[in-house]
C-alpha cells in the first residue's frame, strides 16, 4: 500500500517547526497554553502538506458541535430581530421573523448543514462525514428545545447588530466605531494594550444598563464566571467600542434550564483582574515559545486531545502508568471504556478483525497480544492497517473479557482513529 493512497493526516508526522507564540491572546487560548503548551503548540503549528488551513485538523466531538449549532443559531435569530429593530420576543414582529427564518427546525437544520459544509476540508470530518451528519440530524429536536429555550430569554433593545470580525485566526480591523445603545451578538471585545480579544455572545447597551450575556449548553462550571468576567474587563479596556470606559453593571450566564447572575467587578477589582491576566499571559507566552513546549499528560489534558497521536510525551509507559492511576480513581469499577493504544505485529485473521502486539497502552501491558475488531466495514482503517507496521489508535473500546478468553479484545468504533507511527 503506498503512501499516496492514505490521506496524510493518517501518518503521524510532527509539524516541521513548533507554532509560534500568539500575537493576540484569549480566554480559551490561555487556558489551553496553561492546561497544556505541548498540546496548544501541536495543534497550532502548520500542517499544509494535511491542508491549507492553520493548525492540526481538530477530531470533532458531538457535545461541541451541538454547542456551536446553538449559538451560531442564535446569533441568526438575533441578527434578524434586530435588523428589524424587535425589541422583545412578545414584539409583533417576532413572529414575522420566526416565520420568515423557517422556524427553530429549520435554523437547526439550516445551522447543522452551513456548518458541516465549512467542515468540509478537514480530513477527519470527511472520513466520518456521514455519521457526524446524521448524529446531529438526531440532535435536531433536543437542539430546537434549547434554543426556543435561549431565544425566549433574549432580551432586546432594537439596536443593529455588530456582526463579527475575521476569524479566529484573522488580523483584527482598525476601525471599530463606538457602540450606541442596542444588543450586540457575537460581538469582538478587543483591549490593544493587553493583545487580548474576546467574543462576546450578546451586549446590551441602553442608557439605564449595560449587560453582558454569555450562553452556554452545558451545566454551570466555575470557568464560566472566571471567562465572563474577563469579558467585562476587555468590554472596559475596549477604547474603541467603549471610549469613555462604561463599565458592565450586569453579567448573566444563560443555561438552557438556570440563569445565574454572576455580580459584576468594581473598578479596583477590574484592575487587580488586569495585573492579573498580564502574570499570567508572560508566563503562558514563556511556556508555549520552549522548544520543544512541556507536555502535562493528564486524564482531563489527554482525554479530548486533538493531537496526543503526535506527542511523544504521551506515548510513553510513565504517561501511560500515570494515566491508569488516575483512570482507576475516577472509575475503578470494570466494564466498557475507552483507550488508546500503540501496537505492531499485525495480522489479519477475518475481514473485520486483527490481531497485535501492544506497545503501550494504560490499560493492557506492554508485549501483551490485542484482538481489534471492527464494528463494521471501514476502507480507510482497512487501508490503515494492511499498510502500517505500527499504529496508534484513539478511542478504542476495551470490553471486559470473560475468564476464560485470555486475550483482550479492543473494538474500533465508528468514533475510532488509527494512525500509522
Amino acid at each position: 500500500m503506498s503512501e499516496a493512497e492514505i490521506d496524510p493526516v493518517w501518518y503521524v508526522r510532527l509539524p516541521s517547526s513548533w507554532a509560534e507564540a500568539p500575537e493576540w491572546m484569549s480566554f480559551s487560548r490561555l487556558r489551553e497554553i496553561e492546561a497544556c503548551p505541548r498540546r496548544w503548540s501541536l495543534a497550532s503549528a502548520s500542517y499544509p502538506e494535511i491542508w491549507s488551513r492553520r493548525g492540526y485538523p481538530p477530531k470533532l466531538y458531538l457535545a461541541p458541535l451541538a454547542g456551536q449549532i446553538i449559538h451560531v443559531a442564535l446569533e441568526t435569530i438575533v441578527t434578524a430581530l434586530n435588523r428589524v429593530g424587535c425589541v422583545s420576543v412578545k414584539d409583533e414582529n417576532f413572529v414575522r421573523v420566526m416565520r420568515e427564518l423557517g422556524g427553530y427546525t429549520r435554523i437547526a437544520e439550516g445551522t447543522i448543514k452551513d456548518i458541516c459544509n465549512d467542515l468540509q476540508d478537514n480530513p477527519r470530518f470527511t472520513a466520518k462525514f456521514k455519521y457526524i451528519s446524521t448524529k446531529l440530524r438526531d440532535l435536531v429536536p433536543a437542539l430546537r428545545e434549547q434554543l426556543q429555550i435561549l431565544t425566549g430569554k433574549l432580551r432586546l433593545q432594537g439596536g443593529t447588530l455588530a456582526t463579527r470580525v475575521g476569524g479566529a485566526q484573522s488580523a483584527p480591523r482598525d476601525i471599530r466605531p463606538a457602540l450606541s445603545n442596542g444588543t450586540y451578538s457575537e460581538l469582538e471585545l478587543r483591549a490593544n494594550q493587553l493583545r487580548w480579544r474576546g467574543f462576546a455572545d450578546s451586549l446590551m447597551l441602553s442608557d439605564a444598563s449595560c449587560e453582558l450575556v454569555d450562553y452556554k449548553t452545558g451545566s454551570p462550571k466555575a470557568e464560566h464566571e472566571e471567562q465572563i468576567r474577563l469579558y467585562s474587563l476587555l468590554w472596559a479596556r475596549d477604547a474603541q467600542l467603549n471610549p469613555k470606559g462604561r463599565a458592565v453593571d450586569r453579567l448573566t450566564l444563560s443555561y438552557p434550564t438556570t440563569d445565574i447572575a454572576v455580580k459584576p467587578l468594581t473598578d479596583s477589582q477590574l484592575n487587580i483582574l488586569e495585573q492579573e491576566i498580564i502574570s499570567r499571559t508572560q508566563i503562558a507566552l514563556a511556556l508555549a515559545q520552549q522548544t520543544p513546549p512541556l507536555a502535562k499528560p493528564n486524564i482531563n489534558n489527554c482525554g479530548f486531545c486533538s493531537v496526543r497521536q503526535l506527542c511523544d510525551a504521551y506515548w510513553t509507559p510513565q504517561a501511560q502508568q500515570l494515566l491508569a492511576q488516575e483512570a482507576s480513581r475516577e472509575s475503578p469499577a470494570p466494564g466498557e471504556r475507552l483507550i488508546d493504544l500503540e501496537v505492531d505485529h499485525l495480522e489479519q485473521q477475518t475481514p473485520l478483525s486483527w490481531s497485535a502486539i501492544v506497545l503501550l497502552c494504560r490499560a493492557i501491558p506492554a508485549g501483551c497480544p490485542v484482538l481489534i475488531r471492527l464494528s463494521e466495514s471501514n476502507p480507510l482503517l482497512q487501508k490503515i492497517f494492511n499498510a502500517g507496521r505500527r499504529i496508534r489508535i484513539l478511542d478504542a473500546l476495551l470490553v471486559d473479557q470473560p475468564e476464560d478468553v485470555p486475550t483482550p479484545c479492543a473494538h474500533l468504533t465508528k468514533t475510532s482513529e488509527a494512525f500509522i507511527v
